[in-house]
């Protein structure tokens, strides 16, 4: 997919959690309960949060 030209690549879309811009069509973001999440990044920052809340929750 990174071949596309600039108009074949989708709406640039925000990342809910840093704001960063990426190409709906990017392997780089995901749209996971209604908010896009960059998958590198935030995706991973956040199952750490819930995987740190449910241990403080025994």
């Amino acid at each position: 997919m990174g071949d596309l030209p600039e108009y074949a690549q989708g709406r640039m879309r925000t990342c809910h959690i840093c704001g960063y811009w990426w190409p709906e069509r990017s392997g780089k973001i995901i749209k996971i309960e209604g908010q896009w999440r960059c998958v590198e990044t935030c995706i991973d920052e956040m199952e750490q949060e819930d995987f740190t809340n449910q241990r403080r929750s025994r």
